[in-house]
């Protein structure tokens, strides 16, 4: 045992050495021991450049120190880009940011949305922005600029999930399966082949992948037991509960029958579907057609202009058109009050909130018993979904959520599901 750990330390020894053989570009930089190998302000160190791994997907997002060249080198995916912080005068496709002189950086690794008190100098890879930031102490400025990657928000009750770079991603309540309130397993992803969609409701997720729809959480009404689909091509997942899909025959749905919502109408080419509480609307070739329970006429569709877009909530439905965006249903908190919009393009609705992206950016109206409607300073919105107490938004900085569970106290309705990871 003495003749290993003296191995060790020298090995850690003669590491440290050939480490001081170089002069250091950050002021007060440290090299710290990690797993064999040692970190720099938390950028794995490599002796040259000849040791940089393939930049692929598998590494993206990682930073690395090279000792031969002094310099950080991190993957966008595709290739490697150079982050000079010697403040020395750039050179041709390595220009020195800021020309600071001993500016540090300290990573911060990968994430879905901006670290939280972030200190000067700290650098991430965002996930869903596909670029890599760091904080001025004032802002978050861009150091690497990648095409945006598709984002899918998928919200439940009391849980929040993200599809993105083929990755399904679930928090909040249902990281357990105890079937005891809220505790459905909802946010417990199944191994999934290459997803392309996702839909969340009360207490269930389901994702529609390779090998077609998989469904998961609360199952006391079939709603996660998935019936023989053929080339399923959009699902939906209601708060009834039930689930929907769209294949070769048409739309079928499965869980909860109380008031006739899996029991569809004659559809012609359906091409969208959005399942609700107890009711369910679709697109087809003759434009919305609603069913199900329709105590609140949410199922009484107006008169609409080559709609491209629907969405409904427990007892409310909206749709977007050539006109703009259209509610109806049941109104006690002002949900299909639209205001006034500006080029609408998305809309997103859940219990008795709604929201759209217009040319202004994101605008909530509804409930707001949670601030849920209170929508925060966003910049380019360009992906929403709407909980029943919550509300999730993608935009340039990653993902943000607000509204009920900004804390998770285990207590209804703080189960952290606007806490992303």
């Amino acid at each position: 045992m003495k003749k290993i750990i003296i191995l060790i330390i020298a090995l850690l020894t003669i590491l440290m050495c050939k480490v001081e053989r170089y002069n250091s570009p950050i002021s007060g930089g440290t090299f710290e021991p990690d797993n064999g190998g040692l970190l720099y302000n938390g950028a794995k160190v490599l002796k040259s450049i000849s040791e940089l791994p393939t930049c692929n997907a598998e590494t993206k997002g990682q930073l690395f120190y090279l000792l031969d060249l002094e310099q950080f080198q991190y993957c966008d995916g595709s290739n490697y880009q150079v982050i000079d912080l010697t403040g020395a005068d750039g050179q041709a496709g390595n220009n020195g940011l800021n020309g600071q002189d001993g500016l540090s950086i300290i990573w911060q690794g990968n994430g879905l949305r901006h670290p939280a008190n972030p200190e000067i100098n700290w650098a991430y890879y965002n996930v869903v922005a596909n670029d890599s930031f760091i904080w001025t102490g004032a802002e978050w400025n861009l150091i690497s600029e990648g095409n945006d990657n598709e984002v899918q928000l998928a919200l439940g009750s009391y849980h929040s999930c993200i599809l993105v770079n083929g990755e399904v991603i679930c928090w909040g309540a249902g990281l357990t399966s105890t079937t005891v309130f809220p505790e459905f397993g909802q946010s417990i992803v199944p191994e999934l082949d290459n997803p392309v969609m996702i839909s969340s409701a009360s207490y269930h997720t389901c994702s529609l992948d390779e090998n077609g729809v998989i469904c998961w959480g609360d199952n006391g009404n079939g709603e996660a037991a998935v019936p023989a689909l053929t080339n399923p091509t959009v699902i939906t997942a209601g708060s009834s509960p039930n689930s929907c899909a769209i294949d070769d025959s048409g739309v079928t749905c499965w869980g909860d029958v109380s008031d006739g919502q899996n029991s569809p109408p004659a559809l012609s080419n359906p091409i969208a579907i959005a399942a609700g509480n107890f009711h369910v609307c679709a697109i087809d070739d003759t434009g919305v057609v609603c069913w199900g329970g329709n105590t609140s006429g949410q199922t009484t569709v107006p008169g609409l202009s080559n709609p491209i877009e629907v969405d409904v909530g427990f007892s409310h439905s909206c749709a977007l058109d050539d006109t703009g965006v259209h509610c109806w249903g049941q109104n006690g908190n002002g949900q299909t009050d639209v205001p006034a919009l500006d080029n609408p393009v998305s809309i997103s609705a859940y219990g008795n909130v709604t929201c759209a992206i217009d040319s202004t950016g994101l605008v909530c109206w509804g409930n707001n018993d949670y601030g849920q409607t209170d929508v925060p300073p966003l910049s380019n919105v360009n992906n929403i979904d709407v909980g029943s107490r919550h509300v999730c938004a993608s935009y340039e900085l990653g993902i943000k959520c607000w509204g009920a569970g900004l804390t998770d106290t285990g207590s209804s309705p703080e189960f952290g599901q606007s806490i992303v990871p």
